[in-house]
């Protein structure tokens, strides 16, 4: 390019035409190939540069990014060029760049000036790097490349200047030159000599200067260029600068991998239950003054069905027998449920090491000097885990080293520490699932015959904890035959909890493998062991032996039902009579069933048992009473008809659900025939309970009635036949008594009792018999209103916010809800099943979806759905969906949701067919999925434990949706579900779901969904701060302060600011009320605050004092 006809224009006088010469030259070169005589072109621009016009200075700022590439020819190779060019290239370069590098420029108060200078520099260090790193340098000191001087002055004018801007713009420059973009094709610069420049403004006193240095580290050691070693090296040197463990954190988990940061603790916590527990007692860890918690049995079984739906390791105080448990829980302390903290390793050498320094504290015996050292070591390997080990490339080194280290680990287990000895026992649970089973293989049955061999441990604490260990190895492991003796061996043991947790464990066996191993199992002798265990289990002295055994007996008659058939016959009639009772809902028995059902008592001779068999001259009799029994309720009920003045008996106990359009149940055998003789082991039913069926709207019902009437008449029956067939069923009904003693519970009382065996149907609660029913037409006179209620305003932009999303629930629920589900059968569970596989399949339309909502509704899953007496409220129609809630009705709602993961099908289908793009569906549709999603969050919460991260990112991304229907419903879903999680549990699943969605989402979504989103994290987070303690609160702040204040300083949506500010309001109303909020507690757990904002939040804060 020839510039020399500028050369005038470049030196005048006059500011205006040098500007326009200016311009123009760097229009020139912006198109120009290569420029000559670049040395006298860097004198002419120089002195523009230096000018004290700041026009005429950015005017000459503005033609060096372009300037500086021309420098070096555009096709140059410097593998082909030889040494004499690439030493004049150098000497060219570096005296252009003496003359011309913009380095004081870097910390300019304007905006405009500081990015044109670092576009520059980062122009000159591409063009220096082009010819290589070492082109133009020597033997002496003084002589240094192109490379070497942007180096140089960017340490000086950048890195270390004292200006906070120049700091900024050197971090940018590094990120370009470090992270270019895949076209590029400029060598990379070495990155040892950045590491102790940029690692100290990760502490930097500027705000903005931290923020930058973290996400340019983070990028920087993230890009593929990036070595292990270097990984390693960043590694020891941000340990050895003593940088904050958070950031630490941070950085290391996006650079090594793994969960997310977690709070510190001690070593020993997390090791009683698994992540998907944390919410029992996430805030007994982080308050001193808080009690220990206490597991019950009911609670434990809830954390093991939290944690299997959601494929986390098994809990470590799961479903078990009671004898597990202590019989006063209140003397246990149960060691906090907090995390732990993540440990990466960067390298083998670094992994090797860790588990070298492990070795000295699992030699000899535990005492009082070393079992610290023992608990570090495995909340070590526990945190190098939850750091991604054993998923990388160092998995099957970090398998190896725990190989070396197993027999430490199973030292660990077997101490008289109860807290240490469960931590060992998670680790145990947590290397099964973690590791890949090729890997964990070689270690499965030292685990497994050490953990089997503790189950008749005295302290039961342990024991449980050992033996749910054990059912995590078998869920991730395969079928050996070694695993089945070991457990038959157990089985045979003297210690009644000994015997209970082999036969838990004969049913996991039978569950995991007997399908996905069968062919294993027959041929290595396996089916005759697991015959050989079932007879012992169900013959067992011990009544929870026997009932566990029951239940594993029917998983193995699904599988195997002819080697059943054989241990069936082998049992007695009592025992096969229990056996029977336990037989899965849905199952019906067969003719050549095993297990022969109990006979219909249809005389009173039948009821005696197998006593006597009726002659045909006693079945004529029984007959002809039920004949004349019968004639005489159709005159009775005649008589009944005609007279009108006969009063209704007990209309109070009438319950809601009688009406023509739901026929009321008859209870069990109301057939016609001789009344049920009474005996000291039957009750009498109350005459409410009753009354309740032989009513329907007031008028008797036929049935009912002639059932009544047959029982209340005495009919002439033989004295000796009558004599004997009582004697008969009392006998036979105390025998049944002593058999069933040892496995049912007695209830507190006779009325209790009585109650237990009534139907369901006929039970009725005080509250709802003195209740009129409500009048149906009145209700659809209401609905219009309360559609209508909290409606959004249409000149409202946003359409709906926090507590304005009730219009939208009100407006869904106002329509006509589909029909109820029959009682259960094979045709519902088909529909049931072929709903969900719509749902799957993307093709399910409105009304399905609103019929998958009413399922949900129907079948709610409560945390206390298995303590029995101690629900909430007695069972009703509606809860059994239509069927007799007797001791027959076995399945829970919990169950229906865990088999064939019907939950876990139907949440994913509701998530794609929501986040479905272009989605064909029309409007009705998505607001019908959104109610299911409601539903779904309301009726099923527990089934979310452990996917709480999941449900919130789900949240965001509906939040996108502008439409006032989405926002309504989305703001309505999220605080339902915020509204059902602990604080502080649910605070620890927002703040990184939040920071993940809003880093993915940046390079996705625009700019003003993303702030919508934003902004319900933030009042989501707000609602969890005011719930929270001011000593907790002044823990976790600080891990929520980033996004605060990038909220705060969002200079484009205002309602993302208002947002923010509202959540430091609750902040500042949880930590002292009484303060105004100007007292600097709250600015310094964020990490400080502007004037106008601590104003601003002293004015809310006001606002919100009574």
């Amino acid at each position: 390019m020839d510039w020399t006809r500028f050369e005038t224009d470049l030196v005048h006088q006059d500011n205006d035409k040098r500007i326009q010469a200016l311009h123009r030259l760097a229009e020139e070169l912006s198109h120009a190939e290569k420029v000559a005589e670049p040395e006298q072109l860097a004198q002419l621009v120089r002195q523009s540069l230096k000018s004290n016009n700041s026009h005429v200075s950015n005017a000459a700022l503005a033609c060096l990014p372009p300037l500086f590439p021309l420098l070096v020819p555009a096709d140059f190779d410097a593998t082909r060029a030889t040494a004499s060019t690439i030493s004049s290239l150098a000497h060219n370069l570096k005296t252009v760049f003496s003359l011309l590098l913009p380095l004081d420029k870097l910390g300019d108060a304007k905006t405009a000036t500081r990015e044109l200078a670092r576009e520059s520099v980062i122009s000159a260090g591409k063009a220096s790097l082009s010819l290589g790193v070492a082109a133009g340098t020597g033997a002496s000191k003084d002589k240094e490349g192109p490379w070497q001087l942007v180096e140089r002055g960017m340490q000086e004018y950048g890195f270390q200047s004292k200006n906070a801007r120049a700091r900024e713009q050197a971090l940018h420059f590094f990120a370009a030159i470090r992270c270019p973009a895949p076209d590029s094709h400029f060598p990379l610069p070495p990155l040892r000599p950045f590491t102790p420049l940029l690692l100290p403004l990760l502490s930097d006193s500027d705000s903005t200067v931290r923020s930058l240095a973290l996400h340019t580290c983070i990028a920087v050691f993230t890009h593929p260029s990036v070595s292990p070693a270097a990984k390693a090296d960043l590694k020891k040197v941000m340990a050895k600068m003593e940088l904050s463990k958070r950031v630490q954190e941070q950085i290391l988990t996006a650079v090594l991998g793994g969960s997310t940061p977690a709070m510190e603790r001690s070593p020993s916590q997390g090791s009683l239950t698994s992540s998907g527990a944390r919410s029992e007692s996430s805030a007994a860890a982080t308050s001193d003054a808080a009690p220990p918690a206490r597991m019950t049995r009911s609670r434990a079984a809830a954390v093991a069905q939290s944690s299997s739906s959601t494929r986390q390791p098994p809990s470590l105080l799961s479903s078990l027998p009671s004898a597990a448990f202590p019989a006063d829980t209140s003397a246990v302390h149960t060691p906090s449920s907090a995390e732990l903290a993540p440990v990466y390793v960067a390298s083998e050498r670094d992994l090797l090491a860790e588990f070298e320094a492990m070795k000295s504290g699992f030699e000899g015996k535990e005492t009082e000097q070393n079992w610290t050292v023992r608990d570090r070591s495995i909340a070590r390997i526990r945190g190098m885990l939850l750091g991604g080990v054993a998923k990388g490339e160092l998995e099957g080194v970090f398998a190896q080293c725990v190989r070396e280290a197993q027999d430490g680990i199973i030292k660990v287990s077997s101490s008289l520490r109860t807290t240490l000895a469960i931590s060992a026992l998670t680790l145990m649970s947590e290397l099964a699932s973690a590791l890949p089973a090729d890997l964990f293989e070689p270690l499965f049955d030292g685990f497994l015959s050490h953990c089997l061999s503790v189950a008749g441990q005295t302290k039961k604490i342990v024991a449980a904890a050992s033996q749910n260990t054990v059912t995590s190895l078998l869920q991730h492991s395969t079928y050996h035959h070694r695993t089945l003796q070991l457990i038959l061996l157990t089985l045979a043991e003297r210690t009644a909890s000994a015997r209970q947790f082999a036969a838990q464990h004969i049913l996991t066996v039978i569950r995991c493998y007997a399908k996905t191993s069968k062919s294993a199992i027959e041929h290595s002798g396996g089916l005759a062991d697991l015959e050989t265990a079932l007879q012992k289990g169900l013959a067992d002295a011990n009544p929870q032996v026997r009932e566990t055994s029951r239940t594993a007996f029917w998983e193995f008659e699904r599988v195997w039902p002819d080697r059943a058939a054989l241990v069936a016959a082998s049992l007695d009639a009592a025992a096969r009579k229990l056996l029977d009772k336990v037989r899965p809902t849905g199952d019906a028995p067969k003719q050549d069933s095993p297990v022969k059902a109990r006979p219909p008592t249809s005389t009173a001779t039948g009821q005696a048992g197998a006593a006597k068999k009726p002659s045909v001259r006693e079945m004529m009799m029984v007959a002809r009473r039920q004949k004349a029994a019968a004639e005489k309720e159709e005159q009775a009920e005649a008589e009944q008809v005609e007279t009108p003045d006969r009063p209704r008996r007990v209309l109070s106990t009438l319950t809601p659900d009688a009406s023509p359009s739901r026929p009321t149940l008859s209870p069990a055998r109301s057939s016609p025939g001789p009344s049920t003789l009474r005996t000291p082991t039957r009750p009498p039913v109350s005459p409410s309970f009753r009354s309740a069926n032989t009513l329907t709207n007031g008028t008797p019902s036929r049935s009912s009635m002639r059932a009544a009437h047959s029982s209340a008449v005495s009919e002439p029956v033989d004295e000796a036949m009558r004599d004997q067939a009582m004697q008969a069923e009392q006998a036979a009904e105390r025998l049944l008594e002593i058999a069933q003693d040892e496995e049912e519970a007695f209830l507190p009382s006779a009325r209790a009792d009585a109650v237990a065996r009534t139907p369901q149907l006929n039970r009725t609660l005080p509250s709802a018999a003195m209740q009129t029913p409500a009048n149906p037409a009145v209700r659809r006179l209401a609905r219009p209103q309360a559609v209508l209620q909290d409606s959004p305003d249409p000149r409202d932009g946003s359409g709906a916010g926090p507590g304005r999303g009730s219009w939208w629930v009100q407006r869904t629920e106002a329509l006509a809800p589909p029909p109820p589900f029959a009682p259960d059968s094979p045709e519902k569970k088909a529909e049931i099943d072929g709903l969900i596989s719509s749902l799957r399949d993307m093709s399910i339309d409105a009304t399905s979806l609103r019929k998958l909502s009413s399922l949900a509704k129907e079948r709610p899953v409560r945390e206390n759905e298995d303590e029995g007496v101690g629900r909430a409220d007695p069972p009703t129609p509606s809860k059994t969906n239509g069927r007799d809630g007797g001791e027959g009705d076995k399945i829970t709602t919990n169950e229906f949701w865990q088999s064939d993961r019907r939950f876990d099908k139907v949440y994913e289908g509701v998530k794609a067919l929501l986040l479905q793009p272009d989605a064909p569906e029309t409007g009705m549709t998505r607001d019908a999925a959104l109610l299911l999603l409601k539903d779904l969050v309301e009726n099923q919460s527990p089934c979310f434990t452990g996917s709480e991260a999941d449900l919130f990112d789900l949240l965001f991304k509906l939040r996108e949706d502008p439409s006032r229907s989405s926002v309504a419903a989305t703001e309505a879903i999220a605080h339902s579900f915020t509204s059902r999680l602990e604080p502080l549990y649910g605070l620890g699943a927002l703040t990184p779901s939040l920071s993940a969605y809003l880093f993915s989402a940046s390079k996705t979504s625009a700019p003003d969904a993303l702030a919508r989103s934003f902004a319900l994290g933030l009042r989501l987070m707000g609602g969890f701060f005011e719930q929270l303690p001011g000593v907790v609160l002044e823990d976790v702040l600080p891990q929520s302060a980033d996004l605060l204040k990038r909220a705060l300083n969002d200079t484009k949506s205002a309602d993302l600011r208002r947002a923010a500010i509202m959540a430091l309001v609750s902040a500042q109303v949880a930590l002292d009320p009484s303060a105004s909020g100007q007292d600097g507690k709250l600015a310094e757990l964020v990490g400080g605050l502007e004037p106008d904002q601590q104003n601003l939040l002293a004015y809310y804060v006001a606002k919100r004092r009574p």
